[in-house]
């Protein structure tokens, strides 16, 4: 899988669960803080990010 499709992948996963809530500038914050990193562990963040952040 390419890294761009994975992004937006997870980017519409955020956007789903996060509702209101998502902001791209945040998403892609999240994508770029870490640096360079394996997709599985890119996954991890951008999940733990729509876990802490969206509604309850």
């Amino acid at each position: 899988m390419s890294v761009c499709i994975a992004i937006q992948e997870l980017r519409e996963k955020a956007k789903q669960e996060m509702g209101s809530k998502f902001d791209l500038r945040e998403f892609h914050n999240v994508v770029h803080k870490n640096g360079s990193m394996p997709l599985d562990i890119l996954e991890t963040v951008v999940l733990r990010y729509i876990t802490d952040t969206k509604p309850s």
